[in-house]
């Protein structure tokens, strides 16, 4: 099936003059990218500088909320284990009046 698309050249240089028309400079992508990494170090150097010389507030470094997602998804859990820390508690003290309880008994028997 043929197609119109337009004649591109961008791995390689053609030979032939007829075709050099149809070839494109290959981007430089990593150029670009140090280009753009190069800008958020220099905005990080900035907004650094602000804040040490006492012009930036450190807040504005901290996110608002830095543990909202932990206390969704641990939210759940904490209260099952609340329910069973209670229950265990309560546990707890019965053994221990009943022992007291025991312990009474023992001492009106003794008397």
């Amino acid at each position: 099936m043929i197609t119109n698309k337009p004649l591109q050249f961008r791995n390689y240089k053609p030979t032939h003059l007829g075709l050099l028309p149809y070839y494109h400079q290959p981007t430089n992508v990593i150029g670009e990218t140090e280009k753009l990494c190069q800008n958020i170090v220099n905005e990080a150097r900035l907004h650094t500088k602000r804040i040490t010389n006492g012009e930036g507030d450190l807040a504005e470094l901290v996110p608002k909320k830095v543990n909202w997602d932990l206390k969704r998804d641990v939210e759940k859990k904490l209260r099952n284990l609340d329910e069973v820390y209670q229950s265990s508690i309560n546990q707890i003290i019965l053994k221990q009046q009943k022992k007291q309880k025991k312990k009474n008994k023992k001492k009106k028997h003794k008397k």
